[in-house]
């Protein structure tokens, strides 16, 4: 027999056996379910299914139970870690018979009272038949039952009649111990009872509580009292000093009035209660903080008419668990009460009462954990599983004796602590007795408390779904054992509490400790089995040694991190070393040497672990929280895993996860070459990016606008406005859609507005200086400063609504309305002018100033850039005798050989490196020139596109997770988009010739500028990404990698064009272009991109939150409060009705700031400059935007660093 089945397994036989969900009709078990009971006629039914050769499984359809279930037999008797410790320590045979008879007849009565509790909640009748408010709580007959046998056995009268002195409180938590689980936990009201008759007794037994003190430490039913405890007020938790509204009103005779209202009270149908409040003064004014809270004594009880005094039930809790238990909210209005404590002592005054209930929480944690074991054995030696019974698979049984492990742990940590209260009581404590107490006590509560969850659900578990079961009464274990970690303090309140008396005791609780832990393994030295447990254990006393001596000369806040795991390492250590001692007593059992061992092979001391790991610094977040830019803080050795497990470093768009690159793929000491393969990488995005608006996106959206007959001055305020802006656009769209790096939409929206406004205006200037069309140009700055006024606005008040996020889309159409009018008014006055007066001076005046050319600036912008650029792209029509082949591979050829030798050398390696990505765009997409006779027409490669544009476009969105989508798990999309473009190609094909394009050629346009959206918005989340993942190597914030890199990326192309349009002698059109194509970025950056992230988050609005701005990844060398006031994020959150997870925009507050000011500064200069110079530019104020923009970029960088920031 193996030794965790020598552990399990016990005789089953003997004992009175009861089914233990209380009901007392024996089940039929599976094997006789076919049986015909003594008595019983079979029905002719029944017979014919027996003839029809039905098995005679076939009885199922009567409803029989196929499962036996197990029987709790008498919880003493079963439990033989128990029994040997009381051997050991209270040989009495007294205590033995009491505990053995208790047993009994907690298995045959007790254990279906409670069952019956459960099944009969309490109800709240608030008014009788005759309208009287009498708010009575009626509760099961079975829970007046348990009181009364809680006073006949002495459940709480025991732990001051002291019977066996100084284990007199072993003595009553033994038999707390086999009462609680099936007591339907009215240990509850026990364990408040204990501590209040404690807290009398402190304070002093004699008026007005001796009456109370007798009847709460009784043992006559009729005399007994039960106690609740009314602290928790509205606020909640275990913070009373501050949440305590509860007044106390002084009366001519003593006495007090209570006047509060109590959110959550335990037992509820108690006798009395001890409650805190604050003492009114005669002005009515009260102490705030726990200076002010006195200790009160109140009984509960009723007026001649039924009336509670002083107490209105509002109404009842619907709890998780404790059903069986009335809990209720309760409006103190008068209730008279007594003070106990002095004035202001009343939290001091409690402190035993904390002791005796947090005790009696761990008790009934510990027998939660040993029921469940005594019924998932007994439930194993009956149930058949694959052929066998459940004890006799190996792996079921390693499950039970490890839980029987945690259990025996807990048990005899439990039981210690009662020894030192035992001790305590009876005057034989020493004051390291004293020092062990109070520090054991919030250790085994929280411990006890959150293992007790762990081997409950563990144990539901090894009765399969039979465990999940309300009627078999198995799921009332773990919705009762899920309170014991709140009850009295949550975890993280005791664990706090641990600091707290090591801090008071100046270490001495700590001294105490690991004195006594170490004599307890000073026996063990003559056990050589036990040799490794004993060195486990003094090797996590040794660390644990070196942990406290580290972690007292560091900050609070080190200590604070620290604090849950410094408890469990106390437990645990403890708790192996008593398993240790228990298993060297002479009457000690193998099980007992077995679960010493088993026990000491866990790590006993979590804390140092955790230190080992960086875990209580606190300059790191936690990991699941933790910011991406902290990666560089850490060693090369743990980056990879904190990229993997940091939400923060996740991005869901691109193709590449760049961060992984950076950090898992390529070794460390490769860093310099993987950000030079990634800058080179960014600088072919950028060709994509390029390539994609000015060779198809604008070709197309041209030949759209075309199409639809519109004027000149609507296709370039629309169309072509989003042509040229296209990559800014699906960059900003892109950046908005993380909240991390919204950063680079902010940076590259504003820089691209100042790089635009000053250098490349700056250089027209300087390159062709001129006298720039007053109205255009006007109409242009106020209208730019409008939309960075509006988006300045927006980041100052903190807040942007849907309503207003429209309103960005709703200025541009004002934009769009103005200048086509304008043009409309310009055409008409030049008409009649023309025609009343010809050749007038001041028309050629008029003429000369305002071209109504610069009204349409941006489409004739694209024009000649489209020109400029393309001007080798394409060629004459292809004769007629070309055969289909040549057409093909003609069209595919970016290069015109004729002029490749009048280019420069920049030019021709620039085009080399281009010309990859320009075959590839080409096969993808097709592009429709009206302006051509046969408005590039190709048909092979038409026909080609209608199978490569589908195909880019499915391969693309999402990532590609659209493509590789299996419809009905079988059939993929992207071959069902293959199929089909192959069809349309066919018919296309054989239905038109090579030299006449068909009537619904325009649809390939239609057709280009979907598949270029795609591709642009693609490559620009390719940049995006890449852009965040050298912010983060690189330690800059992506606002600074937004107003340089992206900025520069999606705008260097507009600076060559306007500079080259300028020496061809349209500089007013090149300085139009330069600030009507960035209003359209800006409004429609901003507004697309707050607009998306509400329609697909569902919601309203838009929260902006500031604070002050520094560098991430100075973080380390900054102290808690300093990184508080330092660390910095423009946040926005989504807020709605039905809003789903707000995301939140991040960017650096200071250098955003300096972005917008920045901006607008130039733009109001230029407001003023440029009208008082009469509207020439000259080179001059080239120099002057210049020196601005380089300035700029100083301050922005400087900030950037740290060198300027808010002190």
């Amino acid at each position: 027999m193996s030794v965790h089945a020598a552990l399990l397994n016990r005789r089953v036989a003997g004992g009175f056996h009861r089914l233990w969900c209380g009901i007392p009709k024996l089940l039929v078990h599976i094997r006789t379910a076919s049986e015909t009971e003594p008595g019983t006629r079979r029905s002719d039914e029944e017979h014919l299914w027996e003839a029809a050769n039905y098995p005679a499984f076939s009885g199922a359809r009567i409803g029989s139970f196929f499962q036996e279930r197990p029987v709790l037999k008498n919880p003493f008797l079963e439990d033989a870690l128990l029994r040997g410790y009381l051997r050991r320590h209270l040989p009495q045979e007294a205590a033995r018979s009491d505990l053995c008879a208790f047993g009994e007849r907690v298995a045959n009565e007790v254990d279906r009272w409670g069952r019956e509790c459960e099944l009969t909640p309490p109800q709240l009748i608030h008014f009788d038949p005759w309208g009287n408010r009498v708010d009575h709580i009626v509760t099961s007959p079975a829970w007046k039952r348990m009181k009364d046998l809680s006073a006949q056995e002495g459940l709480v009268a025991i732990g001051y009649e002291r019977p066996f002195g100084e284990w007199s409180r072993v003595y009553q938590m033994s038999k707390l111990y086999i009462f609680s689980p099936s007591s339907g936990l009215f240990t509850c009201p026990l364990a408040m009872t204990d501590g209040a008759a404690k807290v009398l007794q402190s304070i002093g037994v004699s008026w007005p509580v001796d009456e109370a003190y007798s009847r709460l430490t009784t043992r006559r039913p009729e005399w007994f009292w039960t106690s609740g405890q009314w602290m928790t007020e509205r606020q909640g938790g275990s913070d009373v000093a501050s949440g305590t509204e509860t007044v106390a009103v002084p009366q001519s005779d003593g006495s007090y009035k209570l006047h509060g209202f109590k959110w959550f009270t335990s037992a509820t149908d108690a006798d009395m209660t001890l409650t805190l409040a604050r003492v009114q003064d005669r002005t009515g004014a009260t102490t705030p903080g726990s200076r002010g809270l006195s200790l009160f004594y109140a009984e509960v009880s009723r007026d001649e008419g039924g009336r509670l005094r002083g107490i209105e039930v509002q109404r009842l809790k619907d709890k998780l668990g404790t059903r069986q238990m009335p809990t209720a909210e309760l409006l103190l209005d008068g209730l008279p009460a007594h003070r106990l404590s002095d004035e202001g002592r009343g939290v001091a005054s409690i402190a035993n009462m904390l002791t005796i209930t947090r005790i009696h929480n761990s008790i009934s944690a510990a027998a939660a954990m040993r029921r469940v074991v005594q019924l998932a054995r007994d439930y194993a030696s009956r149930r058949t599983a694959f052929g066998k019974l459940l004890k006799d698979h190996p792996l079921h049984m390693q499950t039970l004796a490890r839980m029987e492990v945690q259990t025996r742990g807990a048990f005899l940590l439990v039981m210690d602590v009662c020894r030192l209260l035992g001790r305590e009581e009876s005057g034989m404590a020493t004051q390291f007795d004293r020092y062990l107490l109070r520090l054991l006590t919030p250790v085994v509560k929280l411990y006890t408390g959150k293992q007790a969850v762990a081997v409950v659900s563990e144990g539901l578990e090894s009765f399969g779904g039979q465990g999940y079961i309300e009627d078999t009464g198995l799921p009332g274990l773990l919705r009762d054992a899920q309170v014991l970690s709140i009850w009295e303090g949550t975890t993280n309140v005791l664990s706090l509490d641990v600091l707290r008396c090591v801090a008071r005791s100046s270490g001495m609780v700590l001294h105490a400790f690991f004195t006594h832990a170490k004599s307890l393994l000073a026996g063990a030295s003559s056990v050589s089995s036990l040799g490794p447990a004993v060195t486990a254990v003094d090797r996590a006393l040794s660390e644990l040694e070196t942990f406290v001596q580290v972690a007292a000369k560091r900050e609070a806040s080190y200590l604070e991190l620290a604090a849950r795991d410094l408890a469990y390492s106390l437990a645990c250590i403890y708790t192996g070393a008593l398993l240790i001692d228990h298993a060297c007593w002479k009457g000690a059992s193998q099980s007992d040497a077995y679960a010493a061992l088993r026990w000491c092979e866990q790590d006993l001391c979590p804390v140092v672990s955790k230190q080992a790991r960086g875990c209580y610094d606190p300059s790191a977040p936690p990991l699941d929280s933790a910011l991406c830019d902290l990666v560089m803080t850490l060693s090369a050795a743990d980056r990879c895993a904190f990229v993997k497990n940091t939400s923060d470093c996740t991005m869901e768009d691109g193709f590449i996860n760049y961060l992984s690159l950076a950090f898992c793929l390529l070794p460390p000491n490769l860093t310099p070459l993987t950000i030079t393969l990634c800058v080179i990488w960014l600088f072919f995005l950028f060709v994509i990016l390029g390539l994609s608006a000015s060779k198809f996106f604008c070709p197309n959206l041209s030949a759209i606008s075309t199409s639809l007959h519109l004027t000149h001055n609507v296709a370039g305020v629309t169309f072509l406005a989003l042509g040229n802006g296209a990559p800014d656009i699906f960059s900003a769209i892109s950046a908005f859609s993380h909240p991390h790096t919204a950063g680079l939409a902010v940076g590259a929206l504003f820089g691209a507005g100042i790089f635009v406004t000053t250098v490349v205006a700056g250089s027209v200037a300087l390159v062709k200086p001129f006298a720039v069309a007053t109205r255009p140009f006007l109409r242009d700055v106020i209208f730019y400063m409008a939309a960075v006024f509006w988006t300045f606005l927006m980041l100052y008040r903190g807040t942007t609504t849907l309503g207003e996020t429209l309103g960005y889309l709703g200025l541009y159409v004002v934009y769009v309305l103005i200048v086509i009018i304008s043009a409309y008014i310009y055409s008409r006055q030049k008409h009649l002018m023309n025609a009343s007066v010809q050749n007038d001076a001041p028309i050629t005046e008029f003429n000369s100033s305002d071209s109504s050319d610069d009204d349409i600036p941006i489409l004739t912008h694209a024009r000649i850039q489209q020109e400029y650029e393309s001007e080798t792209e394409y060629r004459p029509l292809l004769p007629y005798s070309e055969s289909t082949s040549q057409i093909l591979l003609s069209s595919l050829n970016p290069v015109d050989n004729r002029k490749w030798r009048s280019k420069s050398g920049c030019w021709r390696v620039l085009k080399v490196l281009k010309t990859p990505l320009e075959v590839l765009l080409l096969l993808c997409i097709p592009v429709v020139d009206p302006d051509k006779e046969d408005k590039n027409w190709r048909r092979p490669l038409n026909c080609l596109h209608l199978i490569t544009a589908p195909l880019a476009c499915v391969l693309t969105l999402q990532s590609g997770t659209y493509g590789v989508y299996m419809i009905q798990g079988q059939f993929p999309v992207w071959l069902l988009t293959l199929l089909l473009g192959l069809f349309l190609s066919a018919i296309v094909f054989c239905t038109t010739t090579n030299d006449r394009p068909p009537k619904y050629h325009t649809l390939f346009a239609l057709l280009g500028f979907l598949v270029s959206a795609v591709l642009i918005s693609a490559a620009a989340s390719e940049v995006v990404s890449l852009l965040h993942m050298l912010g983060v190597v690189l330690s800059l914030s992506n606002t600074v990698l937004g107003l340089t890199l992206l900025a520069w990326g999606n705008s260097i192309g507009d600076c060559f064009s306007d500079i080259t349009i300028a020496r061809q002698g349209y500089p007013r059109m090149a300085i139009s272009a330069c600030f009507g194509g960035i209003i359209f970025n800006m409004l429609f950056g901003v507004g697309l991109g707050c607009l998306v992230q509400m329609v697909t988050t569902h919601s309203w609005g838009v929260q902006v939150i500031f604070s002050s701005n520094t560098q991430m990844r100075r973080l380390q060398s900054f102290s808690k409060a300093q990184r508080n006031e330092e660390i910095s994020f423009m946040s926005c959150e989504i807020y709605g009705h039905d809003a789903l997870s707000p995301p939140q925009f991040e960017s650096e507050g200071l250098l955003t700031w300096i972005l917008a000011g920045s901006l607008g500064l130039s733009l109001v200069l230029s407001f003023v400059i440029v009208p008082m110079s009469r509207f020439h530019l000259g080179q001059t104020y080239g120099i002057f935007l210049l020196l601005f923009y380089f300035i700029f970029l100083l301050v922005a960088l400087l900030t950037e660093f740290g060198v300027i920031r808010i002190v």
